[in-house]
C-alpha cells in the first residue's frame, strides 16, 4: 500500500514538473519578452532609424521614426574615421546639440566604433514597455553652428540616427 502511495506522490510530482516546464517554454514563445529577444534577436532590433546627413548650413535636425520595440533608444552623431584615428583612439568632440521630443538621460555606452566608422552618443531615452508601439516620436535637435562647422570641417561630414540599445 505504502509503494502505490509513493508510486502516485512520484508520479503527481513528475506530471505537475513537466507541465510547469512546458507552459514556461510556451510563454517564452508567446508575446515579446526581454528572455526571449535575448535568445531570438529579430533582425530588425538594432537598425538605424531616421538617418539623416548634416551640414553647415543646418542648425537644426528633425528626426522621425516609430519604435517598433520598447527599451532604450540612443540618439547618435556618426562620421568617417581616418584609419589613423581609428588605430590611436582619436574620437572628435561631440559639438553642443540640444534635443526636444523626448526625455534624455545619459547612455550607457559614450561612442562605438567599427569598420572605420565612429559615432558618438548625443543622448539616450526610454520607450516603456507600456508605451503605444507604432506612434511617431519627434525629435528636434538643434546644433551650435559654430561647433558644427568646427566638427565637419574637422570630420568632413556626419550624420544623426536613432538605434535600440536594448532593455534596460
Amino acid at each position: 500500500m505504502n509503494s502505490t502511495k509513493s508510486r502516485t506522490r512520484a508520479f503527481k510530482v513528475i506530471t505537475t514538473a513537466v507541465l510547469l516546464f512546458a507552459i514556461s517554454i510556451l510563454f517564452l514563445f508567446i508575446g515579446d519578452t526581454p528572455v526571449r529577444r535575448l535568445l531570438f534577436p529579430p533582425s530588425d532590433l538594432f537598425v538605424h532609424h531616421a538617418v539623416t546627413p548634416i551640414s553647415i548650413n543646418r542648425n537644426h535636425v528633425t528626426l522621425k521614426f516609430s519604435p517598433k520595440w520598447n527599451g532604450e533608444y540612443g540618439v547618435f552623431l556618426s562620421y568617417p574615421l581616418s584609419k589613423h584615428d581609428s588605430a590611436y583612439g582619436r574620437v572628435p568632440t561631440t559639438p553642443k546639440i540640444g534635443i526636444t521630443g523626448v526625455k534624455c538621460s545619459d547612455a550607457r555606452i559614450s561612442g562605438i566604433w567599427k569598420d572605420e566608422v565612429g559615432a558618438n552618443v548625443i543622448c539616450s531615452f526610454l520607450v516603456p514597455r507600456d508605451a503605444e508601439r507604432g506612434r511617431l516620436l519627434e525629435l528636434n535637435l538643434t546644433f551650435d553652428p559654430r561647433e558644427m562647422q568646427s566638427f565637419l570641417s574637422k570630420m568632413g561630414m556626419g550624420t544623426v540616427y536613432v538605434t535600440h540599445l536594448g532593455d534596460k
